[in-house]
């Protein structure tokens, strides 16, 4: 099979390098590469491919453009879940890595080395869209300051932390995920940001479908973790297609295929609260029509009822698939026993109301200094998080840091309202789908604030409610003029 090493060796005249490989075995195979003659080779080539890409991307702004939406759609890609992608290959690149305390000091140098690599290819656009980055951040300080004192509790939560290296460094990665998102909420529409989204759904089940992952009921997990983050991204990706099949009738026949494809990948895997969630993303999306005809102190009421109906069918949907597992399975009622240890959760938080640092309070590997490690169940389950987002960040960032999430969350869920109502266009819808995906998804799990879509959706969407805040103007669509709006710049309402 022609591999790009075989080919690079016939291109480069080493017929005998490219016959060796034929006949070597893998390992034999690494030796080659990591020859004192080869890797010198390899490394001048691909540095005089590197300079002659950024020469090119440096004249081509149409080409730089796409290059940057494709980094920032794989980028949202990699963190996708709750954990991100876990899954060889993939999770060489999860920024999460950067932080974590199994990943090897190489493999970390080598994530480095591939995020400024990126950086270089786009200097030359990043120059140009970077003047704002700072005036974003101090309109998004503006505008949502709990989401900003969230971050810095983070940032400062390793100087109450037992493990204070290791709060510092995931503190700092999840910041540098936040401004990555701040960027791409500012520099990309509604609709630029809804094409990525609904191509990671994509992305996401396609390879799902090769790399099914099934546990030991049969349930696909594909190429995340477990079967729950892939069944709620498979609920979300059926909404952001539907959002594209209604609007777009050009690309209805494939919008369709992935919708189909999507709500298989639902079905497989097999998660109740998913399939809850997934109708309550579809319900919402019926009822926004309602919601843009009433005044908005009214909708913002009939949204917050809505959010609470939601959350008490996926409690109760949650608790009748437990006694069906119970009949059917002969299974512990309370499986994870969740109920069991969320009052343990709280009273700890309430033994250290400033938490115990960002990603610092589950840490099994350190036996009985953990401070999770008297969390059980009836049944001697020990908990690996708290299964409930808010009461993670609570362990994480104290009683302050949930009331600061609150403050953030409600502000931006009135933004999302008056969005909507002053909005016509059909991406208006996105901010309160992401709200309530959000929402939904961290009552029985633990992604609320972390190296994952759920957290970097929110942020980006923050960042563009305080930049299109002019007034009582909430859109980007206004902000355009009609020489921008017929722009060389590709329309991303296609695809």
């Amino acid at each position: 099979m022609e591999t790009p090493l075989t080919r690079f060796m016939i291109m480069a005249d080493l017929p005998e390098l490219y016959l060796l490989q034929q006949s070597a075995p893998p390992n034999a195979l690494k030796d080659i590469l990591f020859n004192p003659f080869v890797l010198p080779l390899v490394g001048g080539i691909g540095f005089l491919y590197i300079i002659i890409l950024f020469n090119y991307l440096d004249k081509d702004k149409k080409l730089s453009y796409w290059l940057e939406r494709s980094v920032c759609t794989a980028y949202i890609f990699l963190i996708s879940g709750i954990d991100g992608i876990l899954q060889n290959p993939y999770n060489r690149l999860f920024p999460g890595g950067l932080a974590d305390r199994e990943t090897s000091p190489t493999l970390k140098a080598m994530l480095i080395a591939v995020y400024v690599l990126i950086l270089v290819l786009l200097s030359g656009r990043l120059s140009r869209t970077m003047r704002d980055y700072i005036y974003s951040l101090a309109m998004v300080a503006q505008k949502d300051a709990g989401l900003i004192l969230v971050l810095f509790l983070n940032l400062f939560s390793a100087s109450w932390s037992q493990t204070p290296d290791l709060t510092l460094q995931n503190s700092l990665v999840l910041i540098m995920v936040s401004l990555v998102a701040v960027y791409v909420g500012k520099q990309f529409s509604w609709t630029e940001i809804h094409f990525m989204l609904r191509w990671v759904a994509a992305i996401l089940i396609i390879l799902s479908l090769r790399s099914q992952n099934p546990d030991a009921e049969g349930n696909w997990a594909g190429i995340l973790v477990h079967k729950n983050p892939f069944s709620f991204a498979m609920a979300q990706g059926v909404i952001w297609w539907l959002l594209q099949a209604f609007y777009q009738p050009k690309y209805r026949r494939r919008s369709i295929l992935f919708i189909v494809l999507c709500l298989y990948g639902l079905q497989k895997g097999g998660s109740g609260a998913s399939r809850i969630i997934f109708l309550m993303l579809a319900i919402l999306w019926g009822y926004i029509g309602i919601i843009k005809k009433i005044p908005v102190k009214w909708a913002f009421l009939s949204v917050v009822i809505f959010l609470i109906l939601g959350i008490n069918a996926t409690i109760w949907v949650s608790d009748n698939l437990q006694y069906i597992i119970v009949d059917k399975l002969n299974k512990d009622i309370t499986l994870t026993g969740r109920t069991d240890f969320w009052p343990q959760i709280w009273d700890k938080i309430l033994e250290n109301p400033m938490g115990y640092g960002t990603r610092s309070f589950f840490q099994a590997w350190r036996g009985a200094d953990n401070p999770a490690f008297t969390l059980r169940t009836t049944t001697g389950f020990k908990p690996p998080n708290a299964h409930n987002g808010i009461l993670e960040l609570g362990t994480e960032i104290g009683i302050l840091g949930m009331v600061f999430f609150a403050v953030s969350f409600f502000n931006n869920l009135s933004r999302s309202i008056i969005h909507l109502s002053q909005n016509k266009q059909p991406e208006a819808s996105i901010p309160l789908q992401i709200l309530t995906y959000l929402l939904m998804t961290n009552i029985t799990e633990s992604a609320l604030m972390g190296i994952n879509t759920t957290w970097f959706c929110y942020v980006a969407m923050s960042t563009r409610f305080s930049l299109d805040i002019k007034g009582n103007i909430m859109s980007d669509e206004y902000k355009k003029t009609p020489k921008q709006n017929n722009s060389s710049q590709p329309s991303l309402r296609s695809g």
